[in-house]
């Protein structure tokens, strides 16, 4: 999994990757063309609070959920100020060539939490961090990306809205004439396409770099980072102040073939 997600200019510590969560709870994606809007086709490393298979389309149910029985995260509870519960995280090290200075990586999170209990104590979180500093966050903030943090309100309770902008919906029960959401995902409600970005790195240091994702305050309603492939790379444009990083490992295990569209894609569990 670490090694699918390295692009240009970064390369893996060998020996150095871990990961830590069930083994449903993790695995690639191929042939994505809705989620990161690319007709071409996207692929990638998916990690969730449940299982990669509730992450699959058409998105017939409003609380697809997987309890897989892993501890939480005390990085994502600190984090968050709410204890988490079946945490997947990829730990490894990177290293970057001599001209490179900043790594970036391209990520959407999703929700089955999404649109039912934004502004509640299920606020499901996920970190992208280096060297412990989640990056994370919310465009131009020190916000992490959570269930509160991005969101178009609670249709049935809280009407609070934070940072619409950066939110897409794909709930059935939401959209109008209850006609099924453009994502091929069964969750609910995605984030749009973020970049983190981590500047001031050398040449010959070792960065540790960490993917974490749990359920918060429960164990119900699966969330997920799709992380798309090779975008953890030399970053494509300057960026205005140095920021940190933390870390992420892995060990593959079984793969099987799904259908359809984002069902065509295939699932390699760790």
């Amino acid at each position: 999994m670490a090694a699918a997600l390295l692009g240009p200019g970064v390369k893996l510590v060998t020996g150095s990757a871990s990961y830590i969560g069930a083994a449903d709870a993790s695995g690639f994606f191929t042939g994505d063309t809705t989620i990161f809007g690319n007709p071409a086709g996207v692929d990638g490393v998916l990690f969730t609070s449940g299982s990669v298979t509730n992450a699959l389309p058409p998105n017939n149910s409003p609380s697809a959920t997987a309890s897989n029985g892993a501890l939480g995260s005390s990085y994502l509870s600190s984090l968050i100020g709410r204890p988490t519960l079946n945490a997947s995280t990829l730990n490894f090290k990177i290293t970057v060539d001599p001209d490179v200075s900043a790594v970036e990586w391209t990520y959407v999170f999703g929700s089955e939490e999404y649109n039912e209990y934004v502004n509640s104590s299920f606020n499901d979180v996920f970190a992208l961090s280096l060297d412990g500093t989640n990056l994370a966050l919310i465009p131009g903030t020190s916000t992490p990306v959570s269930i509160n943090n991005v969101n178009n309100g609670n249709p049935v309770g809280s009407g609070l809205i934070s940072n619409p902008s950066f939110y897409r919906n794909n709930s059935p029960g939401v959209n109008a004439g209850g006609v099924p959401g453009p994502y091929e995902t069964q969750y609910d409600g995605l984030t749009t396409v973020l970049k983190s970005v981590a500047t001031g790195l050398k040449p010959g240091v070792e960065y540790n770099l960490s993917f974490a994702i749990a359920d918060t305050s429960d164990t119900i309603l699966d969330s997920g980072v799709f992380l798309k492939g090779g975008s953890v790379k030399r970053a494509e444009e300057e960026v205005p102040a140095p920021l940190p990083l933390l870390g992420a490992g892995a060990a593959l295990a079984w793969s099987r073939r799904l259908r359809g569209r984002i069902s065509s894609k295939r699932f390699q569990r760790a």
